[in-house]
């Protein structure tokens, strides 16, 4: 992640589901991989997908919130409080969240 960059997509949380939406948002050109910042907990997954994908990665879902002008949830309904305790302070006024918590 490049410092004070701003991404106008933000994933946070990036497994199947996740990753097979932005690889078809990408395909398809909707999105520039270099417009998109990623977060995972696993860094060795997280290194995958950059490898992958040509995206942006961190390990903060503070920084994809922060970052991001669309938010996209990608993690697990019983992990929603925990994440989204953690990016709502780095949330700003006009940020879009797109949920894809399964």
């Amino acid at each position: 992640m490049k410092k004070n960059k701003k991404y106008p997509h933000g994933f946070v949380g990036c497994g199947k589901m996740a990753e097979i939406i932005l690889r078809v948002l990408l395909e398809n050109q909707r999105v520039k991989p270099r417009g998109v910042l990623v977060s995972r907990r696993n860094g060795r997954e997280l290194k995958k997908i950059a490898r992958r994908l040509g995206v942006d990665t961190t390990t903060a879902n503070f920084e994809v919130a922060r970052s991001s002008q669309i938010v996209w949830l990608g993690v697990k309904p019983f992990q929603a409080g925990e994440v989204l305790g953690e990016i709502k302070t780095g949330l700003k006024p006009g940020t879009s969240i797109v949920s894809m918590m399964a």
